[in-house]
């Protein structure tokens, strides 16, 4: 497999796992969400990432959301299941189920808190790679692993048989260039920035996309996509209302009402779209501000 394996593109938001009043699933509410994603024309889900708080997701619960999505919107859009856990073998067996439930796609990051080499996370993700079948896309997230894959390192794994992304979420600008040109002619490319020079780098030189965020400004961050398209196929006359905007911090006010914020703080991110999310207080970011 390489790229040309999957067609993922554009805006891909990591969405949210809404929980009851008492913390348990709330599938109507993830019903309604899946619904509202898809009327705002997102390109592909990720469901039970970061934002989706696979930390605190019981593997029957795991089980039960990527089910639920599976059921709701496989074939409507790219479907991507956060796979993330502390062994391969958990790995394996949340990509069993995700491949059984329709997904396209795993996202999957080095096991968090262990602090492996690099070694080591290639090791990890070869044995992945030889034990699903199911594309995976490679996610590089130092504030969660405390790694930062070197671009070496992702152009090793972009050869194995099952890797067709990298989500690269480094806070390294350079590496992430430097990677981005290593690597984008045999495995997709996600994690610019909708500004300038992300939008050059998607237009010029091929990038593939966001993925995360959790849908903060509903049909405009898809929108941003589409124009870059739209121009790129029209020679450069239709960008103008493709206007590049920062995710970070931005607060948006949905038709229906919910509040919906930038990933990075799953708790409040729920809450303000109108769910409730499971971690305690002291567990809550804002908790300590």
């Amino acid at each position: 497999m390489d790229r040309s394996s999957v067609n993922w593109k554009g805006y891909i938001p990591a969405i949210t796992t809404p929980f009851t009043k008492d913390r348990q699933l709330d599938e109507r509410a993830l019903q309604s969400l899946l619904e509202w994603l898809d009327a705002q024309g997102v390109h592909g889900i990720v469901v039970a990432g970061t934002t989706g708080e696979w930390f605190s997701l019981s593997p029957a619960e795991r089980r039960t959301v990527l089910n639920l999505a599976g059921r709701q919107m496989r074939g409507k859009r790219t479907l991507i299941a956060g796979c993330n856990a502390f062994s391969a073998s958990q790995v394996i067996a949340h990509a069993e189920v995700a491949h059984e439930a329709g997904f396209d796609g795993i996202l999957v990051t080095p096991p968090p808190y262990i602090v492996p080499s690099e070694n080591e996370i290639y090791e990890f993700y070869r044995y992945i790679s030889d034990h699903v079948a199911i594309p995976v896309c490679v996610y590089n997230w130092p504030p969660g692993t405390n790694v930062d894959m070197s671009t070496e390192l992702v152009e090793r794994l972009a050869g194995l048989e099952m890797i067709v992304a990298v989500k690269n979420s480094t806070g390294r600008l350079d590496r992430f260039i430097r990677t981005f040109f290593a690597v984008k002619d045999r495995i997709r490319v996600f994690g610019f920035g909708m500004d300038q020079l992300g939008a050059t780098l998607i237009r010029v030189h091929g990038g593939d996309g966001t993925m995360g965020a959790g849908a903060v400004l509903g049909r405009d961050s898809p929108d941003f996509y589409n124009h870059l398209w739209a121009r790129r196929r029209s020679g450069g006359a239709a960008l103008r209302r493709a206007r590049p905007h920062h995710l970070g911090g931005l607060v948006h006010r949905e038709p229906h009402g919910a509040l919906r914020i930038c990933a990075g703080d799953p708790q409040g991110g729920a809450e303000r779209a109108g769910f409730t999310g499971r971690l305690p207080a002291p567990a809550n970011p804002r908790a300590f501000g």
